[in-house]
């Protein structure tokens, strides 16, 4: 579902940014997006959810996405949103842009 790669990658333009706190972030709609693929990074650890609109909080049991490096996440029918839990006690910058 996600891949990591190479930290050395640069984030294409235009793209977006959000914050994972110690709530989840509201549903970041990537729906614009549909059939690419939006890269993202992170500056923290943070617990990662996808889905479609109605997707819930993301929580602890979710995946995590480590900083260093960039995740490729491909955008389509019923995963057109993602929700983001800082996992440490610092919060997330997390960037995405889409590519291609």
């Amino acid at each position: 579902m996600y891949e990591a790669q190479s930290a050395r990658w640069l984030m294409p333009g235009p793209g977006g940014k959000t914050t994972a706190g110690s709530t989840s972030t509201a549903a970041v709609d990537l729906s614009a997006h549909l059939g690419q693929n939006v890269m993202f990074t992170l500056d923290q650890p943070a617990h990662f959810r996808a889905g479609d609109g109605s997707i819930g909080a993301a929580i602890t049991d979710d995946v995590i996405l480590y900083p260093g490096h960039v995740y490729r996440f491909y955008v389509e029918a019923g995963r057109t949103h993602f929700r983001a839990l800082r996992a440490g006690g610092t919060n997330a910058i997390i960037s995405y842009a889409p590519v291609g």
